[in-house]
Formats: structure tokens, C-alpha cells, sequence
């Protein structure tokens, strides 16, 4: 992130924008039936940013920042400039099949070796960087590529929203049981005394005991057709998920990164040709200045 105050300024505004929008998702207070439901309300039309202008977002798009926000914090809405800003970040079809053709002939050539030759035999401009060359054989078929992480995205959302709400309700399970388990310790011993030393202990444990009915209900409202309560399966069971659930909101986190990254290469192709005339016409002007001198000269 470029140091400059203004543009982290800028940054951390949309920052806040971002976490603005995807708030009652991340605490749970969305109105709507379900996340997918809160998100096609929330892009039903467009929003203005805080630079003033409109933009209308898509409803992954929020999912993405919620990935990315419980991943990373406030710090990962922060917008993330290119390292290579200024260079071409997309290649002409007439070089991707150039690349093609030297991977099939020449297997091991490198980024470095490709790039030297496509410059010198005019496919790419020298602004092109070598670092992208890397990347190429996404391009061609980035809708496919697109298409494939949105549905792997939406498979592991799927995934990782069970996953959560399953290990919620074990650690529900568990942090209730850790109330009840003394108190029914309680009332166990209890039942178990007669006469003088029952009143003895009634009397002692008052206080336990009066909480005995609520939370033996409550810890009867979790349980489900008759499961019992393995205080011990819980606690396996919770590390077993735990470690599946972080597991998946990494990936999770990696393919809305890749989804992000597409949608860059995506929309600077469509500025491909905008960079080339423009570098066209720029060399177009330095070729004329040296005539224009011999003409004055004349």
C-alpha cells in the first residue's frame, strides 16, 4: 500500500464502506433469511462509494469480503494498489498462441526467455511485464477460469457455513454442559441422602439446587432426537471440526483472491487495445519529429 496520506486515506474510507455493507453478516444481524438473501438485497441497485461515484457490486462480491474480512480483519477491504501499476498487464491472442506454440517446442523455456522474444519479434510492447507471462495461459480461457472459481467459491461457502454452524452448536453444547455438570453433580447427591442429612444438604446447597430445573432444561433444548450428552465426543468432535473449518475458509479465502485477481485481468484486457493505440500513436509522433526537423532545415 503506496504511503502516500491521501491514498491511504482513500483506502481506508472504501475500508469502512466495505465493512459497512457486510456488517450485519459478520455479527449475525442480517434481517433476511439467509447470507445469499442479504447479499442480493444489498446490490439490487448501485451504491455510492465514498468518492462520490455509483457502483452497483455483485452479490459474490460482498460473500468475497466477508472471506476476506474474518481472514484478515479490516486491513484485507483495504483496496490493494499493483505492484507493476503502469505496465500492460494484458497480452494480444496473437501472442498467448506464440506462447503456446514455444511451450510446445521449446518445454523448458522460462518467463524471462519468453518475454525476450516476444519483445523482439513484436508480439508485446517492452512495457509488457515478465512477471505476467507467468499467468498466460489463464487468459484465454478467463471466463472458464472465472466461471469455475465462482463455482468452487460458492461450493466451499456452502461447505464452510455448515461446518461453522455445526461447531457452533458443539461449543454451545459443551459451554452449557460445563454449567450443568456440577449442578446435576448437585442434585445427584442429593437424591442420594435421606432424613436429617438431606435437610442438612438441601440447606447448604440452596442456591445450587434451585438453578438445577432451568438448566437441566436448557441443556435438554440442546440435545437433539435423543442424543445424549458425551461431554468427550463433544470436545474430539470440536477439534475435528475446528481444524476442517479453518481449513476451508483458508481455500476459501485463496479462491476469492483468485476471483479478485481475474477480475483484474479481465478488465484490463478490455483496455488492451486503449494501451496499444495509445503507444501507436505516441511512437507514431516521435517518427514524425525528425522529419518535421529536416523539412525546417530545408
Amino acid at each position: 500500500m503506496d504511503n502516500n496520506p491521501k491514498k491511504l486515506s482513500d483506502a481506508a474510507a472504501m475500508a469502512q464502506f466495505r465493512l459497512a455493507l457486510i456488517a450485519p453478516v459478520i455479527h449475525g444481524l442480517y434481517p433476511d433469511a439467509s447470507r445469499n438473501a442479504y447479499y442480493q438485497r444489498g446490490t439490487e441497485k448501485p451504491l455510492t462509494l465514498p468518492d462520490g461515484d455509483l457502483f452497483q457490486y455483485s452479490p459474490k462480491t460482498l460473500s468475497k469480503w466477508v472471506s476476506l474480512y474474518q481472514n484478515g480483519g479490516i486491513d484485507a477491504l483495504m483496496p490493494q494498489e499493483r505492484s507493476d501499476k503502469g505496465s500492460t498487464r494484458v497480452l494480444p491472442d496473437t501472442a498467448i498462441e506464440e506462447i503456446y506454440r514455444l511451450k510446445e517446442a521449446f518445454p523448458r523455456l522460462n518467463s524471462t526467455q519468453f518475454h525476450r522474444h516476444l519483445v523482439e519479434e513484436a508480439f508485446i510492447p517492452a512495457t509488457v511485464s515478465v512477471c505476467f507471462l507467468k499467468d498466460a495461459p489463464v487468459i484465454p480461457f478467463l471466463a472458464k477460469f472465472t466461471e469455475d472459481r465462482e463455482q468452487k467459491y460458492s461450493q466451499l461457502e456452502t461447505v464452510h457455513l455448515s461446518k461453522g454452524q455445526k461447531l457452533n452448536r458443539l461449543k454451545e453444547l459443551s459451554k452449557m454442559y460445563a454449567l450443568f455438570a456440577p449442578i446435576q453433580a448437585t442434585y445427584k447427591e442429593c437424591q442420594s441422602l435421606k432424613g436429617f442429612a438431606k435437610m442438612k444438604y438441601d440447606k447448604e446447597h440452596k442456591d445450587s439446587l434451585s438453578k438445577y430445573p432451568e438448566l437441566k432444561e436448557r441443556m435438554q433444548s440442546l440435545l437433539q432426537n435423543g442424543e445424549k450428552i458425551t461431554p468427550k465426543q463433544w470436545k474430539a468432535e470440536i477439534q475435528s471440526l475446528q481444524s476442517e473449518y479453518d481449513s476451508i475458509g483458508r481455500e476459501q479465502t485463496k479462491t476469492a483472491t483468485e476471483l479478485a485477481y481475474a477480475e483484474v485481468i479481465g478488465y484490463n484486457r478490455k483496455n488492451f487495445e486503449r494501451e496499444l493505440q495509445n503507444e501507436s500513436r505516441q511512437h507514431n509522433r516521435q517518427q514524425s519529429r525528425p522529419k518535421r526537423s529536416k523539412e525546417e532545415e530545408i
